[in-house]
């Protein structure tokens, strides 16, 4: 499976289904014409991999990467399930929220709609 996320001029924005064990952080991956590039979505935008697109193409792509992370991230951790820590940021009010039936001690920024599922 490859959930396409984003279709851009031209280019599709995509994750793998099946990303492996222990999981990498999160990324998106770009194809257009064959080329396929994969870039982290955190701490920053970097490109993690490149296989065909030239040098204007990759910068042209990490500011579509740039403009679009936040809906990204949202997307990674909606369907990787996976958990979001949030650092360098104001210590959230001491909400009591629950994911999953557990519930969060308050390390989410629920009110900037970041977190899909906390620990």
């Amino acid at each position: 499976m490859m959930p396409v996320v984003l279709h851009l001029d031209g280019f599709k924005f995509f994750f793998y289904a099946n990303e492996g064990n222990p999981r990498e952080p999160a990324h998106i991956h770009i194809r257009k014409s064959g080329a396929e590039a994969k870039f982290w979505l955190e701490p920053q935008v970097q490109l993690a991999q490149n296989d065909g697109f030239d040098a204007p193409t990759l910068r042209r792509i990490a500011e579509m990467v740039k403009n679009h992370q936040t809906q990204l991230q949202r997307n990674w951790y909606s369907l990787t399930n996976s958990y979001l820590y949030v650092v360098n940021e104001p210590t959230p009010k001491l909400s009591v929220y629950t994911h999953q039936n557990r519930p969060c001690l308050g390390r989410c920024h629920h009110e900037r709609g970041l977190a899909v599922r906390c620990t």
